[in-house]
């Protein structure tokens, strides 16, 4: 119990907000880690070599340098190539995962996936697993967190003046501002510096959640402007999606904090239905789901669904080898013929163009296309192994209750995103994904360490 309070007081001590830190020095590894929360979002890559390709592959088309890469290996430079092994980096799902990836062209014979585009997304696998080694080996708890939080509040002012320039103002920042034509509310869909207002508001969401459980969980309520940012920044991308889940996991956690006070769920309950009802009755409402028909969106989603579910289920050799990593759009282009009569179903609202050249808009279904089911199995597996990992963490450690809320809250945000989009596919989300899986391996390592000294110190007495 005492080294549980010892460590809640250095926690506490880490998280003070920066600008009461005037005489602390960030560190490089902190410092990479916030730039990696902020320039994630840039889709500037450098181009090594390019193919001409008509498709939106998942993973591009071309062999590129992401900023994420440079940054990770500036911080293997700055610990002079040193990497300290832990068995909690190899034991984890995550390197399983990508290895079969990796190793999925030995699959080519059955699936005939184009070397080219395996190789790009092959090679984007081995940078994420690369990624996430360094990261769990090179940077302390305590740094991450620190890098972690100067990047979120640094991410979200970024990605509101940028995008609130071109709302509000019709100003679009050179190089790395984007733009959205679709209109919501009388405004232009808010996207930062993205291209498409989900994949802005699956970052914001990620920031939202953090902002949410540092308020809920360890009491900051100086951070309660910045969550409130964040909201603003996701009700302005118009992205209906994530108003949801980021309202459904802020539920779900205030229900978690609270559920043993009788009050505090009524009162919740209460607030719940006041702000439902004012919502259904406000023109927000008709013009988000109304007048920009929500059934249409779910239709078109369906059915793409149930393509995703057909490919990967259609024959034996799809659904143990798969159809090769980067190759969905292409296979559902050149076997386009099999599925017609489904999207036909959908004509209204789904076309032929759109199917043929965009990837299913659920990244579960991708991975089981693309690497059968001994891929998906991989890859459910990471959420299902760190989820365990961090209730039994949360079960026996006071000081870990943030942090496993935080990990698990996002979980959520990445699980109920992917049901329904394609951006947990892209280097961005693919670079908060690693940040928090490799933010859960520390907490785990971490824990492992307090309760081998604890009991080292009840031995020792």
């Amino acid at each position: 119990m005492r080294n549980e309070m010892d460590r809640n007081k250095v926690i506490n001590k880490h998280i003070k907000p920066f600008f009461l830190r005037k005489y602390r020095k960030i560190s490089i590894s902190e410092m990479i880690i916030s730039l990696m929360v902020i320039l994630c979002s840039l889709p500037q890559e450098l181009t090594l070599k390019s193919y001409s390709d008509s498709y939106t592959r998942q993973y591009g088309s071309s062999y590129t340098i992401t900023i994420s890469m440079v940054l990770v290996v500036c911080l293997i430079i700055a610990r002079n190539g040193h990497i300290k092994k832990y068995k909690y980096t190899i034991k984890s799902p995550f390197i399983a995962f990508i290895l079969f990836g990796v190793f999925s062209i030995c699959f080519k014979p059955f699936n005939g996936v184009p070397i080219a585009f395996y190789g790009i997304a092959a090679c984007k696998y081995l940078a994420y697993g690369l990624m996430f080694i360094v990261l769990t080996n090179c940077v302390t708890y305590h740094r991450f967190l620190e890098g972690f939080d100067l990047g979120a509040k640094a991410g979200l002012i970024f990605q509101s003046i940028i995008g609130w320039l071109y709302v509000f103002a019709g100003v679009e920042v050179p190089v790395i501002g984007g733009h959205s034509n679709s209109v919501r509310n009388g405004l232009s869909r808010m996207v930062g510096t993205f291209q498409h207002p989900g994949d802005f508001s699956l970052y914001i969401g990620i920031l939202f959640v953090y902002f949410l459980c540092r308020i809920i969980i360890t009491g900051e309520k100086k951070k309660l402007i910045y969550l409130f940012i964040a909201f603003l920044d996701i009700f302005l991308s118009g992205a209906r999606t994530m108003l949801l889940v980021t309202s459904i996991v802020a539920v779900i956690v205030l229900y978690k904090k609270y559920r043993r006070s009788s009050f505090a769920k009524v009162a919740i309950f209460a607030v719940i239905v006041f702000v439902v009802v004012l919502f259904l009755q406000s023109d927000i409402y008709q013009d988000m789901f109304v007048r920009h028909n929500v059934y249409d969106m779910l239709v078109a989603r369906t059915i793409h669904w149930i393509l995703g579910f057909k490919i990967m289920t259609e024959s034996i050799s799809n659904f143990l080898f798969g159809i090769g990593m980067n190759n969905i759009v292409h296979y559902i282009d050149e076997n386009y013929t099999r599925y017609a009569a489904l999207v036909a179903l959908a004509s209204n609202v789904l076309d032929s163009d759109f199917v043929r050249g965009m990837p299913i808009h659920n990244s579960f279904l991708i991975i089981g296309c693309e690497l059968g089911i001994g891929g998906f199995t991989l890859y459910i597996w990471i959420y299902i192994w760190y989820t365990r990992q961090l209730l039994q963490i949360m079960r026996k450690s006071i000081a870990s209750k943030f942090d496993c809320f935080f990990i698990i809250a996002d979980f959520g945000v990445f699980i109920l995103y992917s049901f329904q989009g394609w951006a947990m596919m892209k280097n961005f989300a693919w670079t908060l994904f690693i940040l928090i899986i490799s933010f859960a391996t520390l907490v785990i390592r971490e824990n492992k360490k307090s309760r081998f000294m604890f009991t080292c110190d009840r031995n020792d007495k």
